[in-house]
């Protein structure tokens, strides 16, 4: 993310641009010279890549989210231990104006899945890619189990970050997105890669000093940025501009330079009206027409344009003269956004905003069902509770991997409205009866044969959620799990809650298989759609979450010891009595149906 190669950049800068900081020195000083405790915005999906360090390819079952859990919790602490309090910021949808490289970096992550499946047998470290739940529960960690404020944000965070901080007079940003050097921000930017939360010794950098070591003013800045390429000016559009300003163009070191001289001579006025533009345009990329992408860029730097200064106001504004009812569900929605109180995709969705899905570890070349598919009959009907009181509300846009072609347009997927819909402001309110939830919740779970409302509201949480997920898949996909897979899957949920992580991680990552690849992600894409559905049914989330019944590494040990070792029932369940019970319940109730 950011800035394409800067961050190379930054590391061979001078100590003009680089500087060696102790955070816990800058705490105490700031503290004195303000009065304040001190404040660090993280970006929250980032920080997982560098809090959660994968060992043993552990990523490529789905991770160990008890583990994820003890490290943010270790690391939030260092920082409490200093008097810094963090403010965790999550990115939310992609804008439009971005969706061409999101999709690039779809096709990226493809081509390292389908070498990944090629070798599979072979020694390959799968560590490029965030198991999906991390990505879809990470945010939950830092509020739930760190007790930490977080922020989700309409679309991605950096924008909204910066301005926070810079609105506040936040200490620094702790970040691998170099966008945070060009950005209005806080004081410092830490590069999450360069900082030791043990020492506090980090790497700090400030827009202010790069700015002055390159000679540029402000917009210039912005301009280099659009220049070397970012989310809004792909790459590939500069090669040939690159080239020609920079003959000897290989790497990044030598390009800074030469694309500053050309906008010191080339943009002197600073002015950023696409008219402005065009003769930068013509040179760039041979076409004034794309001094607009220029402006663009710039604009998206600047705190006028933050991704949030809408306040989250829905992105249509057709949407702004809709009736007072659906306003008022708005609102409530909205502030279950801000609070991180929902699902990613909830609000979003409520808005008019597509829903996305990316890649996951599934084998595309093949003629095989893939969880975007799977999953998105029970996505239709999560879209008809959300959208059962909006008027005209038809369709949702989606954005889905599911094969191995990128797709070029969305799908227009048509929504499917309950028939026992109470109104989400009841939903959604304190006063709602759980039965009533409950009964949504399984009536809208699964065509046909339904789950018993009582039973599973009973068993409650967290195992109602896996048993959800292999209700689904047993019913909408009739004999694709085998019953032996079927007692893996609810085996490692019952043992994982009496396993500690310590003893989690322990476990050896051995005899992996396209199959049990394709059973991990298809039960962990299936708990983050549970996940989608529970929090539009009005469940507080807290105690659904998945490190309570996944874990990669014990659904291997199942596996291998079911299907190499032929282990019944209750050896399965390691013979404990807490563990057979809960496996027991779960099973009687999925027999049941």
């Amino acid at each position: 993310m950011g800035v394409r190669h800067f961050e190379t950049y930054l590391k061979k800068s001078p100590p003009e641009v680089r500087r060696e900081v102790n955070i816990a020195e800058l705490a105490s000083e700031y503290t004195q010279s303000t009065g304040k405790r001190p404040i660090i915005a993280v970006d929250g999906r980032n920080l997982l890549r560098s809090v959660h360090k994968p060992r043993d390819n552990e990523w490529m079952l789905g991770g160990q989210m008890k583990a994820l859990v003890q490290d943010m919790q270790s690391f939030v602490s260092k920082f409490q231990k200093i008097g810094v309090d963090l403010v965790f910021f999550f990115d939310g949808a992609t804008r439009e104006n971005k969706r061409s490289t999101w999709l690039r970096r779809r096709q990226d992550n493809m081509k390292k899945i389908v070498q990944l499946f090629r070798k599979l047998q072979g020694n390959f470290n799968q560590q490029y890619m965030i198991p999906p739940l991390f990505g879809a529960t990470g945010a939950f960690v830092a509020k739930f189990e760190c007790g930490c404020d977080v922020r989700l944000s309409l679309f991605e965070c950096d924008a909204a970050m910066a301005e926070e901080a810079h609105n506040k007079d936040y200490l620094g940003i702790i970040s691998r997105d170099t966008d945070f050097v060009f950005l209005k921000g806080a004081r410092y930017y830490f590069s999450s890669v360069d900082m030791n939360p043990d020492t506090m010794k980090a790497i700090a950098y400030n827009r202010k000093d790069l700015q002055t070591y390159l000679g540029l003013k402000p917009k210039q800045l912005l301009m280099l940025a659009s220049l070397i390429g970012n989310d809004l000016i792909p790459p590939e559009d500069l090669k040939n501009f690159q080239s020609h300003v920079c003959p000897t163009n290989n790497n990044i070191v030598k390009l800074v330079p030469c694309l500053v001289e050309y906008i010191k001579h080339k943009y002197t006025t600073e002015r950023c009206e696409t008219e402005d533009l065009c003769h930068i345009a013509s040179d760039v990329f041979g076409n004034e027409t794309r001094a607009q992408d220029l402006r663009e860029s710039i604009l998206s730097y600047l705190p006028s344009s933050a991704e949030e200064t809408d306040h989250l106001e829905p992105s249509s504004v057709a949407e702004l003269s809709l009736e007072a009812p659906w306003r008022r569900i708005l609102d409530v929605a909205r502030q279950k956004h801000e609070s991180c109180s929902v699902t990613t995709h909830l609000y979003p969705v409520m808005i008019g905003e597509a829903f996305e899905l990316s890649t996951a570890l599934e084998n595309y070349r093949f003629e095989i069902p893939h969880t975007a598919a799977i999953y998105r009959p029970l996505r239709q009907r999560i879209y008809g509770i959300l959208l059962h009181e909006k008027p005209g509300a038809a369709i949702v846009k989606e954005w889905c991997i599911g094969s191995n072609q990128i797709p070029t347009e969305p799908l227009e997927v048509p929504i499917i409205r309950p028939d026992n819909h109470p109104g989400l402001l009841h939903l959604w309110d304190e006063s709602c009866p759980d039965d009533t939830k409950w009964r949504l919740f399984v009536d809208c779970l699964t065509r046909q044969k339904k789950l018993d409302a009582s039973k599973l509201q009973e068993l409650g949480f967290p195992f109602a959620v896996p048993v959800a997920v292999i209700h689904y898949l047993q019913q909408e996909y009739v004999g694709y799990l085998t019953e032996t897979e079927v007692d893996v899957l609810l085996a490692q949920a019952a043992t994982v809650k009496t396993t500690s992580a310590l003893e989690l991680a322990a476990i050896s990552m051995k005899m992996l298989t396209p199959r049990l690849l394709y059973l991990s992600t298809i039960f962990h894409r299936g708990v983050a759609t549970i996940l989608f559905l529970l929090a539009a049914c009005g469940f507080i989330l807290k105690d659904a979450m998945p490190w309570f019944y996944f874990d990669g590494k014990m659904l291997l040990q199942k596996y291998v010891e079911a299907t190499q070792y032929g282990k019944v029932e209750k050896a399965l369940c390691s013979t404990q009595k807490d563990v057979l019970a809960s496996f027991e319940k779960m099973k009687e109730i999925l027999n049941s149906v």
